[in-house]
């Protein structure tokens, strides 16, 4: 069958059912992904197929992350077809494989792409990384999001091309870090940065590490706090 010509939504529902009935735990995937146990269920039962960022989500949350996720789909196919099922590309781990390994799943961002905050993530630039924090993994990588760094002004805390894990949930003004560093969009673009009250509760000054650049003055309505960065890392040569 041509692939044009292929059922995407009951490929993804064959494959999904296999985990389903391996595990069973709804309740667990639909926490790791935000994505309903009600919509999770119309999946299973054909009643929807999703939009290609969920099935993404949803395999990635089952250890088929990036480009993995043709793996799982593979395993659709093959379950229709009646075919063995497949093994799974190396470096593909299991949920379990990852906890074993202390390692969790987290969506990838780029920070220079937040132009008003998270609304403009666009479905094409959706991935993940697989992290290795001890110390993070008990999040589960809930509530975390990954971005990579596309400019110097951190350096050389934070080099260029780094990633840094941003906690989703610190990012309330009122309960600022004072002197911490933060994932943040003003003035349409993304940007990590260290964040201090000029004003407490009015003015945020926005501080880099790289001292060429002077620091930045904005009131608090006109910053998105993205998150803390509480984990970062990069490639060297």
């Amino acid at each position: 069958m041509m692939a044009d010509m292929e059922d995407i939504n009951k490929i993804f529902q064959t494959a999904l059912q296999y985990f389903m009935d391996k595990r069973g735990d709804q309740a667990a995937l639909a926490s790791r992904t935000d994505i309903s146990t009600s919509h999770i269920n119309d999946i299973l039962k054909g009643r929807r197929g999703g939009t290609e960022e969920k099935r993404r989500a949803l395999a990635a949350a089952l250890g088929y992350p990036g480009h993995f996720y043709e793996d799982f789909m593979g395993l659709g196919r093959a379950i229709l077809a009646g075919r063995p099922i497949p093994e799974p590309s190396a470096g593909c781990l299991s949920e379990a494989g990852l906890t074993a390994a202390g390692c969790f799943q987290v969506p990838l961002e780029r920070a220079d792409r937040l132009a008003g905050g998270l609304r403009a993530r666009k479905t094409e630039e959706a991935a993940s990384i697989v992290v290795h924090g001890p110390s993070l993994s008990r999040k589960s990588g809930r509530h975390l999001l990954a971005f990579l760094v596309g400019g110097d002004n951190m350096e050389p805390l934070i080099a260029k091309g780094s990633l840094v894990v941003a906690d989703l949930t610190q990012n309330r003004a009122e309960n600022l870090r004072e002197g911490s560093v933060y994932v943040i969009s003003y003035d349409e673009e993304g940007a990590v940065k260290y964040l201090r009250w000029a004003e407490k509760g009015r003015l945020l000054a926005m501080e880099s590490e790289n001292k060429f650049y002077k620091p930045v003055f904005r009131k608090v309505r006109e910053v998105t706090l993205i998150g803390r960065v509480i984990w970062s890392c990069r490639e060297h040569d």
